[in-house]
């Protein structure tokens, strides 16, 4: 089964990527404009606020850690136990107009388990990685279904 993905949504997991990867990065925006406005003491203030904003956002994002499947497994695990959107995910889900719905957590948490429990058993790197491409490809398949 191909997947087929709309532009709307390619421009909503952009927009997911920028906040991913600017959330790391706002101390550093907030320190400059913290030491442009009136020295070094608005800089500590600005790069603790940024700090914090950008832990907020990955918070938001359900971005635990640096193990970007690990995260994306927790949070899928939490949202099929019935755990509530955050705001961040709810506005994405939106613009995207395909939502993470509780059976689709499931189903992704599901293929996750199995897949995990023939990697345990599977010795050969080869079947490893055809396992976990497989993987990838039944969470794209499922996270872009349209129900």
């Amino acid at each position: 089964m191909s997947i087929v993905i709309s532009r709307r949504e390619i421009f909503v997991d952009k927009i997911y990527f920028f906040l991913q990867y600017s959330s790391k990065f706002l101390f550093l925006v907030f320190g400059v404009i913290g030491l442009q406005y009136n020295g070094y003491l608005y800089s500590l203030i600005g790069i603790i606020i940024g700090y914090l904003i950008g832990k907020l956002i990955r918070w938001n994002l359900g971005i635990r850690s640096n193990d970007k499947l690990t995260d994306f497994i927790i949070r899928m695990r939490e949202r099929a136990n019935g755990g509530r959107r955050s705001l961040l995910e709810y506005f994405l889900e939106k613009a995207r107009g395909n939502e993470f719905t509780i059976k689709k957590c499931k189903s992704i948490v599901d293929k996750y388990d199995i897949t995990m429990s023939k990697l345990q058993k599977t010795l050969s790197i080869e079947e490893k990685t055809h396992l976990l491409f497989k993987l990838d490809q039944d969470i794209k398949e499922i996270s872009y279904a349209k129900e």
